[in-house]
């Protein structure tokens, strides 16, 4: 029918399906904080770039796109549990690693300033808002989320 298949008796690995399964089972209910993070951390570790960036059909450009999200998804929840275990810094790194693929995320650059604070550099987290404004000024002509000016703010007092 004018398409490819893999043989379905072959046994076959993929990461990317892995990484999939490993991101739906820790969000089951009755895990373990631990073991939480340890399935987080395989999906993080899972994910090497983009899906097939060279190859340009719907179909991967779909795929990518859904994988890279559950990549992001899965290193806010990472450091979101970080950050409830009052562990800053790890939490700061994972917020990080959102914002390069994603800069756009206002949410994100908010957590991220807020555990700046938390490690002890406030003028680190004002630097980051004060280049994110100017990012999405120049770029978008547009400004941050009225929570994340108020937190600017409220460090600038």
């Amino acid at each position: 029918n004018d398409a490819y298949m893999i043989n379905p008796s072959i046994n076959v690995w993929l990461d990317s399906a892995e990484l999939e399964q490993n991101y739906a089972r820790s969000k089951k209910e009755g895990l373990q904080e631990s073991e939480r993070i340890e399935l987080l951390r395989l999906c993080i570790n899972l994910y090497n770039g983009e899906f097939l960036p060279t190859t340009f059909f719907t179909w991967t450009e779909e795929r990518r796109m859904k994988l890279q999200s559950t990549y992001i998804d899965a290193l806010i929840d990472l450091a979101e549990i970080e950050k409830g275990r009052k562990r800053f810094k790890q939490a700061s790194e994972y917020f990080s690693q959102v914002l390069d693929i994603d800069p756009y995320r206002d949410n994100i650059h908010l957590s991220l300033m807020n555990c700046l604070v938390e490690i002890g550099k406030p003028s680190a987290a004002k630097a980051h808002f004060r280049k994110y404004e100017g990012m999405l000024r120049q770029e978008l002509n547009a400004k941050p989320i009225p929570e994340l000016q108020d937190y600017f703010e409220q460090l600038s007092i």
